[in-house]
Order: structure tokens, then C-alpha cells, then sequence
């Protein structure tokens, strides 16, 4: 299956299970799928959630930057499947920030503040530390395109609302995980058939996290 993975992210071509061609679609950006080691940041303020820019933070190593981010957007003390789910949308929040500017030609990827997601160095702990650990390697897309898209998230309410909203809501993963909920079948609560995923599904692939970035 993952070297089926490998064929339909570098070609394009879906194969079954006997590696013949069912489906042949045009080849998807290596670039997207190519795990960032950075990501520059920068320092902003966030008064009455108006974003400007302050100062330049600058490279950090990107899985640093997942570390002091998740205990910034979701609550330590939350299960571990929720924080999972955080993990994954934080990384993917970066990811797609690297390859898809928002602050282009001004010399960083994105900002400290929920105007992105809150970056904080030195902040990381060991529950949210292990929950992205336990997702290193995976990322999610679109699956019949396979282009890596946004993947909004916001503070949400402790119920079930949300569903195929294209929106993850922090505390929805926390009731979600009290239900028995994994961190893969939320991401495909929220966002599988709908406007984040261009009505298709979502879809969790393996990557090389290979080397280490310029530290911070």
C-alpha cells in the first residue's frame, strides 16, 4: 500500500493491489509532499486580533516550531488522540504555509500570533511533545488530488458540531476523543467532503522526516 502511495504521489497513476494502472491523473508537485526541516518566523502583535508585524523571529527547525505551537493551540491536559489530531493540523498548517505564501517576499513564512497559530519558543511539554512524535512521518492531503491544503482549525465548543465543516475545532477534538474518536478519524470528521478538501476526501500519507533544520 505505501509503495502504491509512492507511485500515485510521484506520478499521479493509481494502481491496485497487483501494481496495474486503474487511473492516471496529472502528477502531483514533489514539492508539496517534500517534508520542510524549516520555517521562518516572524514576531507579531495581535492587538484586537489585528495582526502586524513586529520582528523577525527567523529559521527554526520546523519539527521545533510543531513542538511550540501545539500546547499554544491545544490544551495539554487533553487526551492524547486529540492531541494528535492538533499535531497533525498544526504540521500542516506550517507545511502548507512554506510552500503557499501568505507573506510573500517579506522574508518569513509565518507569523507567531493566531493570525497564523501561536508559536511560542520554549514552551513545549512532554504530553504534547509525544503527541507529535507519534504522528512523525504523517501528513494528509487531498486524496484523489493528493495537493496538501489548508487546514483551518478554530476553538470550537465541546460537542460534535463540525462535521465535514472543512474546520477542525480544538475543543470538538477533545469530545471526540472522549467518544473513542482516533486522531485519523477526526481529520476525516472534519474535513473529508468538504470546501477544504474540494468536496474530497481526506487522506493521510507517510513521509521521510529526514536531517534537522538550523535549530531554535
Amino acid at each position: 500500500m505505501v509503495k502504491r502511495q509512492h507511485v500515485r504521489v510521484k506520478t499521479g497513476q493509481f494502481l491496485n493491489a497487483r501494481g496495474q494502472v486503474i487511473f492516471s491523473a496529472a502528477p502531483v508537485s514533489p514539492e508539496a509532499h517534500l517534508f520542510p526541516t524549516t520555517i521562518t518566523v516572524a514576531h507579531f502583535t495581535d492587538f484586537q486580533h489585528s495582526c502586524q508585524y513586529l520582528s523577525p523571529i527567523g529559521c527554526v527547525d520546523f519539527i521545533t516550531y510543531v513542538k511550540n505551537v501545539l500546547p499554544n493551540e491545544w490544551s495539554p491536559s487533553w487526551p492524547l488522540e486529540a492531541l494528535k489530531a492538533g499535531a497533525l493540523a498544526a504540521k500542516m498548517v506550517g507545511w502548507y504555509r512554506v510552500y503557499n505564501c501568505k507573506y510573500c517576499n517579506q522574508g518569513f513564512d509565518v507569523s507567531d500570533q493566531d493570525c497564523d497559530q501561536v508559536y511560542r519558543a520554549n514552551s513545549a511539554v512532554s504530553s504534547t511533545n509525544s503527541a507529535v512524535s507519534q504522528v512523525a512521518g504523517l501528513g494528509f492531503d487531498r486524496a484523489s488530488s493528493g495537493t496538501v491544503f489548508y487546514p483551518s482549525y478554530s476553538a470550537g465548543s465541546y460537542n460534535g458540531s463540525g462535521y465535514h465543516g472543512g474546520q477542525m475545532y480544538q475543543n470538538g477534538t477533545h469530545y471526540l476523543a472522549d467518544q473513542g474518536y482516533s486522531y485519523e478519524s477526526m481529520v476525516h470528521y472534519y474535513y473529508d467532503n468538504s470546501s477544504a478538501t474540494g468536496g474530497e476526501l481526506a487522506h493521510v500519507f507517510s513521509y521521510t522526516e529526514a536531517g534537522t533544520g538550523c535549530g531554535g
